[in-house]
């Protein structure tokens, strides 16, 4: 049975890049990837960077559907999910593979009645537990105050949506990247048929070593819940010699940044380096010495691999995801949101030249992850669901 893949990429990000790296190493017989037109011409453009001969096939063979764009909110969603499952059927899918965790196409499969499961990236609506005192409801309005500054209305509406993705997945196997997911959803009350990939992530050799000309680099998409505000208070405390910030940014967020440090005296030590090229983000890592990651948002951070990957010590906050996945003394790990811990742990392994021997490790932990191992264990997952479905 080919296996229809409904992907809305349009950029490299987190998991997109993740499917762009797994994809190419699934039977080629055996699946067809469905884009929207606009979605799909936007991925193309990204995915050319990449240099893989493999994906752009796939890209260039894939199913078009109609531009996401024209089919906006819940209802547009439901709609649009009609048109996936008519237009699988055409094309001889009886099965849908939807590597995301948005909870009103999984109500729009289930309503078209075609088979489907679907994979969770991310813990849906809270994001990660930073707060893990608790279950139920309870814990769930917690962390999304906390984490997400959520008020009472958009914590009832949280809650509806995973409410949601719990009856439009009943019965329903998922597959999962982290461990911590699954962890995460049972703590809040909300029951789901959670399949755990193991290895979840994988990560790209990083070959050679640069000069570690850099102190301290925060390397992620540049919005609050990944830390970029602590990594400025810890650089403000600590006042390294040298210091980047990189990252996908909105123009938004990119002129935030530069005002901070232009009006904080920090422009001369700290640069600010947006959207670049993998390539160049795996380069920036090999010239750091420290990647402080103070994340509040993940599930299987795919840049800490890299960052261990090219032999870079991480410094992190102990959220499950962090916590269950990386358990290597080369990431450091400090209690969530507890920022003087952070600075002192950070200070510590500068000032006693930790960093060496931790990259040391991280190159040796990273090695397991490969995408050959995501893709088989994926695929195989995969496989053992249609079976049984």
């Amino acid at each position: 049975m080919v296996i229809g893949i409904f992907s809305y990429a349009e950029d490299l990000s987190g998991g997109n890049y993740r499917l762009a790296k797994t994809m190419p190493l699934f039977p080629s017989s055996e699946f067809m990837l469905m884009m929207p037109k606009d979605r799909l011409e936007a991925f193309k453009k990204k995915a050319e960077t990449l240099y893989d001969k493999r994906l752009m096939e796939i890209l260039e063979g894939a199913v078009i559907l109609p531009p996401l764009n024209g089919y906006r909110g819940p209802v547009g969603i439901l709609k649009y999910g009609s048109l996936i499952a008519a237009e699988a059927k055409k094309h001889g899918i009886e099965f849908l593979y939807f590597p995301y965790g948005n909870q009103y196409f999984s109500l729009a499969f289930r309503l078209a009645g075609i088979k489907w499961t679907q994979l969770l990236q991310q813990s849906p609506v809270v994001g990660s537990l930073i707060d893990e005192d608790g279950n139920g409801f309870g814990l769930l309005m917690k962390n999304l105050k906390l984490n997400l500054g959520y008020s009472n209305a958009k914590v009832i509406k949280g809650y509806f949506r995973l409410l949601l993705l719990s009856f439009a997945t009943k019965g329903i196997p998922l597959l999962s990247v982290s461990e911590s997911i699954k962890y995460e959803m049972e703590k809040i009350g909300i029951k789901l048929n959670v399949n755990v990939i193991n290895p979840g992530n994988g990560v790209d050799p990083c070959n050679g070593n640069l000069n570690r000309d850099i102190d301290l680099v925060f390397y992620a998409r540049l919005i609050p819940e990944k830390g970029v505000y602590d990594f400025l208070k810890l650089v403000q405390k600590l006042n390294p010699d040298s210091a980047v910030i990189a990252g996908f940014a909105s123009k938004y967020m990119e002129n935030w940044l530069e005002n901070f440090l232009i009006q904080h005296d920090l422009n001369h030590k700290v640069k600010l380096m947006v959207n670049l090229a993998h390539e160049e983000g795996m380069q920036l890592l090999m010239r750091s010495k420290v990647f402080v990651y103070p994340t509040r948002l993940d599930s299987f951070a795919l840049v800490v691999l890299e960052a261990l990957s090219c032999g870079t010590a991480v410094i992190s906050y102990s959220i499950p995801a962090i916590r269950m996945n990386y358990m290597t003394d080369a990431v450091a790990k400090v209690r969530p949101m507890d920022l003087e811990a952070l600075i002192a742990k950070t200070k510590e392994v500068l000032k006693n030249d930790l960093w060496a021997e931790m990259g040391k490790n991280g190159r040796i932990y990273a090695s397991y992850y490969t995408w050959e191992k995501v893709a088989s264990s994926e695929w195989s997952t995969l496989q053992s669901i249609l079976n049984s479905s």
